[in-house]
């Protein structure tokens, strides 16, 4: 079996166990449902991991996430009617909505701090319109720490919110984008994650679905296809 084709399979098993059950298939299971040994498994998940397929522990072969889906604890709850999940960022909370193609209801905190919120995404419209989601690192800089800059999109109720939370934590003033366009974003980015013909964005790519939603300032022009 082709390298490539290898990692898409593998990609496909892992993000349809995290939706359905909650959690990552263990290293054993994905040998047996494929019938590839151990060692097998692991340098395929290292291949996906330099494509930016999953992202796994330091130092190890353990799945500790996949677009949009994190496996770790964080400020932000995901759920349809009969599943619930953690997304590392706003970003990946409307992901996970696009990938499923499922409406969802989202919990968050606004900038990771003490006011909660929540809303619902049904049909494309979003209950609650007011909402920003600011991005501080540009797409360049999304995979210089997948949980860093990924984990710094977060959702905001104005700019001024945004420039005081920029200030208080040393983070950089980047760009903010309405809500609507979070959800076109997230629709455009990740809609096709759950299928068989997943594959990495080429910057060029990436850079088309900026530009279909005019995301066209300098902050998204000098970008590699980051998810």
């Amino acid at each position: 079996m082709a390298a490539i084709a290898k990692e898409t399979d593998l990609h496909t098993a892992i993000i349809r166990h995290v939706a359905e059950r909650g959690f990552a298939p263990s290293i054993s299971a994905l040998r047996d449902q494929f019938g590839w040994s151990e060692s097998e498994v692991r340098a395929t998940l290292t291949s996906l991991s330099n494509i930016r397929g999953v992202i796994l522990k330091p130092n190890g072969s353990d799945i500790w996430g996949i677009h949009p889906f994190t496996l770790m604890p964080t400020p932000t709850w995901v759920e349809t009617t009969n599943r619930g999940w953690w997304a590392n960022c706003a970003w990946c909370a409307l992901g996970i909505g696009a990938a499923l193609r499922q409406d969802i209801r989202v919990v968050s905190r606004l900038g990771a701090e003490h006011e909660t919120i929540e809303f619902r995404v049904d049909g494309g419209r979003v209950s609650n319109q007011g909402l920003l989601i600011h991005f501080p690192f540009p797409p360049s800089d999304w995979w210089s720490n997948p949980y860093n800059p990924c984990g710094g999109i977060l959702f905001f109720s104005s700019e001024s919110a945004i420039d005081g939370w920029c200030a208080r934590h040393g983070f950089p003033r980047g760009e903010a984008i309405d809500i609507a366009t979070g959800v076109a974003l997230a629709r455009d980015w990740f809609g096709d994650y759950m299928e068989p013909t997943w594959r990495r964005k080429s910057p060029d790519e990436a850079q088309h679905v900026f530009r279909s939603l005019d995301l066209v300032s300098e902050f998204w022009l000098p970008s590699v296809a980051p998810q």
